[in-house]
């Protein structure tokens, strides 16, 4: 019996550096363009975050469907963090916090997990800058396409307290 098994890649999209204002990367709203049979899941550790504090961000990825997924990132900006405000307007996206394997394999109705530190910042123009006071939601999405990032996460509550 042969099974199937299905390569996903994901695209290395040509950048430019400016100096003006950071790469925008959009959070796709299309269904369709979303990988069937694999759901992913965000859970924060801590969801409160005082100054110098750090929370575990834990990412699920599950292969809901009958064929094996073998997931190959490229070696940088693998997955991309969105943090909304809290009137749901998108606040900013980060490309380079969360890192991932090479090859992510999935077998079929499995699970993969990955756990990353996160003190509340993120990188603009090359800077990690701490998220100002407020309350955020957090999101993952994975890259499909150039710079869009598909299979997005659930949203998770955070709130980052001033010093």
């Amino acid at each position: 019996m042969f099974r199937r098994a299905r390569i996903v890649g994901f695209l290395i999209p040509f950048v430019c550096a400016c100096a003006s204002s950071p790469a925008h990367y959009e959070f796709a709203e299309d269904p369709e363009r979303n990988f069937d049979d694999l759901e992913t899941e965000l859970w924060i550790e801590r969801t409160t975050l005082e100054p110098n504090d750090t929370t575990r961000l834990i990412l699920t990825l599950s292969n809901t469907g009958p064929d094996f997924m073998q997931f190959q990132f490229p070696p940088r900006r693998q997955l991309g963090l969105a943090i909304y405000e809290a009137d749901g307007g998108l606040y900013f996206t980060d490309v380079d916090t969360i890192k991932l394997p090479r090859l992510v394999p999935i077998g079929a109705l499995q699970t993969w997990t990955r756990e990353i530190e996160w003190d509340g910042a993120v990188e603009i123009a090359g800077v990690r800058r701490p998220l100002p006071a407020g309350r955020y939601e957090v999101q993952i999405g994975l890259r499909r396409e150039g710079d869009v990032f598909v299979n997005r996460s659930n949203r998770v509550g955070i709130e980052i307290v001033g010093s």
